[in-house]
């Protein structure tokens, strides 16, 4: 199967860049949109065989990524204790906050997201007006796997910069990265080398913000 990666961008006006991979993973072309977008029928909407899987990158400035280490349970279960960890971390009330816990090794810290519930309906409300039936929406920081030999790597997209470290994972512009990151090294990588760590990660992204109320 196909997969399209949909990078959303920031701006009040819905557009995105379009990047297809092949089967084989690797980036086969890439376009614009919505300047040769095309609503996708219903039956294509309905039946996710007939279309590729299509994953939405969304901007990490919207939202916090933290690494918790959390009991094993049902995923209500695990959901609720990292509410319970974010409680005292996060100004809004739980009734604004979507939070999602992402994949991790048993015994090890999980990526947890928390966003607010307005932003993720706009971003819905983008794919929509863009034509897109998203089958996963990732924010772009955890689209990077953590590097090898505990680096910190980086890529700008939209003016904003993208991090990725040990347990690491957030989106600033560049000014706020730099004061953020300090004196500790980090790689810039190429718009090519980008696209390329974004491929990999799509074979199984590691945290699904279409999870319980925005689940498909």
């Amino acid at each position: 199967m196909s997969t399209r990666l949909i990078l959303l961008a920031a701006d009040a006006r819905p557009s995105a860049q379009e990047l297809r991979l092949d089967a084989a993973g690797h980036v086969a072309a890439r376009r614009s949109l919505p300047a040769d977008a095309a609503a996708p029928s219903a039956a294509a909407a309905a039946d996710a065989a007939t279309r590729p899987r299509t994953i939405v990158v969304v901007p990490g400035q919207d939202l916090r990524v933290a690494w918790l280490e959390l009991a094993d349970g049902t995923p209500l279960q695990v959901l609720a204790a990292a509410r319970r960890v974010l409680e005292e971390q996060v100004a809004a009330g739980a009734e604004t906050v979507h939070v999602v816990v992402g994949e991790g090794a048993a015994g090890a810290p999980r990526p947890v997201a928390v966003v607010d519930r307005q932003r993720m309906r706009a971003w819905l409300d983008a794919c929509a007006a863009l034509g897109v039936v998203p089958d996963a929406l990732v924010p772009d920081c955890l689209m990077l796997a953590e590097p090898a030999e505990a680096g910190i790597e980086v890529f700008d997209r939209d003016q904003a910069w993208v991090v990725r470290g040990p347990q690491l994972a957030f989106s600033a512009e560049p000014a706020l990265t730099g004061a953020v990151l300090g004196t500790r090294p980090f790689v810039l990588l190429t718009e090519a080398q980008a696209a390329s760590r974004l491929a990999t990660t799509a074979a199984r992204v590691p945290l699904d913000l279409l999870q319980f109320e925005f689940a498909p």
